[in-house]
C-alpha cells in the first residue's frame, strides 16, 4: 500500500510539473514588438551600437509586421533614433506602402544622416514612385555633401543617369575624406559605365582627387588595356602618394597589368621597384610570369625579403629555385631569413631532394636560430607542411 501511495503521489507531481510546462508560453513569444521597438529606442539615444545592432537584427527576424510600430519613429525628436528607425524599415518595408509618407517626410529632415538613409530606403522600396524620384532630386542639392553624393548614387540607380557618374567622380575630390570616400564605393558599384570617367580623373594632373581615382580604377570592374596605361604612366609621377596609389591600382587589377608591373621593375628608382615587387606578390599566381624576373632580384640585398616573399605567394617550386630559397636559411639578415621561412612554408605537395632539404633545413632552423621570431616561423611553416600532408 505504501509502495501504491508513493506512485499515486508521484504520478501526481508529474502531471502537476507537465501542465506547468505546458502553461508556460514561450520565452521568445512573450517578448512583443513593442519590446523589440523599445530597445532599438533605448540603444538609439545613448548611441550603444551592440544594442542598436541586437535590435535591429530581431526587427528584421520579425519582417514586415512592425513596420507599423516603427512609422512613429520616423518621427521622433532624437535624430539616432530617426536614423535607426530608417536603416531597419529599408531592411524589412518592402511592400509597406505605409512607410512611403514617412520616408518622403524624412528626406526633408535636417540630419544628414537621416538624409542619406532616407534617400537609399526611398530607392529601394519605391523605385518607381514620383515622390522618391523627386526627393532625390531634390537631395542632390543638400547642404550636406554626403548626401548629396548618396543622391548621386540613387539618381543613377533610378535612371541611369552618366551625369550621375560625373558627379560622383567630381566628389573624390573633396576634402571631407567621408563624402570622398563615399563616391569611391559609389563608382566602384557602377562598375563598367564609369570606367572611362574614372580612367580621365585617373590621368588628369590637375584633378585634387586623382589619388583617390586611382584607388577606384584599381578595384572597378571593366577595365582595360587604356586604364591600365594610364595607371602605369601614373607610377612614374614625381609625387609619391601618386605613385604608390598608381601601384596599388595595378595590383588590385591583378593578371591583366602583370605586364606593365614587370616592366617597373627597371625603375631607377629602388622606392618603385621594391612596390612592383610587392605588387607582383600581392597579384599571386597569375603573376607567374614574373617569376624570372623576381629572380633576378634575389642577390639584390635592397630587395631580397620583397623578392623572397613575392615569389612565395606566387608559388615557384622547382628544384632550382626551393634550393635557392633554402641557402636563403642562412643568411645573415633575420628578415630575409624569415621570408624564406615563409617560402618554403608554401612549398605545397612539392616533390624531390630539394622540397626534402628544405623540410630538413626548416627543423634546423626552428630549434636552432638566433632569433624568437624565425624560429616562430619555421615552426609555423613546418606545421602547415604537416598539415598539408607534406
Amino acid at each position: 500500500m505504501k509502495n501504491s501511495g508513493f506512485c499515486n503521489a508521484l504520478t501526481g507531481c508529474t502531471l502537476l510539473v507537465a501542465s506547468a510546462l505546458e502553461a508556460a508560453p514561450d520565452q521568445r513569444q512573450r517578448v512583443t514588438d513593442s519590446d523589440v521597438i523599445r530597445r532599438l529606442v533605448d540603444a538609439s539615444l545613448v548611441d550603444e551600437e551592440d544594442g542598436m545592432r541586437q535590435a535591429t537584427r530581431d526587427l528584421v527576424e520579425r519582417g514586415a509586421a512592425v513596420v507599423p510600430g516603427l512609422v512613429p519613429l520616423l518621427d521622433h525628436q532624437d535624430a539616432n533614433v530617426r536614423w535607426q528607425a530608417v536603416l531597419t524599415g529599408e531592411r524589412i518595408g518592402r511592400g509597406s506602402t505605409e512607410l512611403l509618407d514617412p520616408l518622403v517626410r524624412a528626406s526633408r529632415d535636417k540630419d544628414a544622416d537621416v538624409l542619406g538613409a532616407t534617400v537609399l530606403a526611398l530607392t529601394e522600396l519605391f523605385p518607381r514612385r514620383p515622390e522618391t524620384a523627386d526627393a532625390v532630386d531634390r537631395l542632390r542639392g543638400d547642404v550636406h555633401e554626403l548626401v548629396q553624393a548618396n543622391a548621386w548614387m540613387n539618381a543613377w540607380r533610378l535612371k541611369k543617369d552618366l551625369t550621375a557618374v560625373e558627379a560622383l567622380v567630381r566628389f573624390l575630390g573633396n576634402r571631407d575624406w567621408m563624402v570622398a570616400e563615399g563616391a569611391s564605393r559609389h563608382l566602384v558599384s557602377i562598375g563598367a559605365p564609369a570606367v572611362g570617367h574614372v580612367r580621365r580623373a585617373a590621368g588628369d594632373e590637375t584633378f585634387p582627387g586623382r589619388v583617390e581615382a586611382l584607388g577606384v580604377a584599381g578595384r572597378i570592374d571593366g577595365v582595360g588595356a587604356r586604364t591600365i596605361a594610364v595607371l602605369r604612366a601614373a607610377a612614374y609621377n614625381e609625387d609619391r602618394r601618386v605613385s604608390t596609389a598608381a601601384v596599388l591600382a595595378l595590383a588590385g587589377i591583378g593578371k591583366p597589368s602583370v605586364t606593365s608591373l614587370i616592366g617597373l621593375l627597371g625603375s631607377s628608382e629602388e622606392r618603385l621597384r621594391k612596390q612592383a615587387i610587392e605588387a607582383l606578390g600581392t597579384v599571386g599566381p597569375e603573376a607567374k610570369a614574373a617569376v624570372p624576373a623576381l629572380c633576378d632580384f634575389l642577390d639584390d640585398v635592397r630587395v631580397q625579403g620583397p623578392s623572397i616573399r613575392a615569389l612565395s605567394r606566387i608559388g615557384s617550386t622547382d628544384e632550382k629555385r626551393l634550393r635557392r630559397m633554402t641557402a636563403f636559411l642562412d643568411n645573415a639578415n633575420a628578415d630575409v631569413r624569415a621570408a624564406a621561412v615563409a617560402a618554403l612554408g608554401s612549398l605545397g605537395g612539392a616533390p624531390g631532394v630539394a622540397a626534402t632539404e628544405a623540410r630538413t633545413a626548416l627543423r634546423a632552423l626552428a630549434v636552432g636560430d638566433s632569433k624568437d621570431f624565425v624560429r616562430q616561423a619555421a615552426r609555423e611553416a613546418l606545421q602547415r607542411l604537416e598539415r598539408d600532408g607534406c
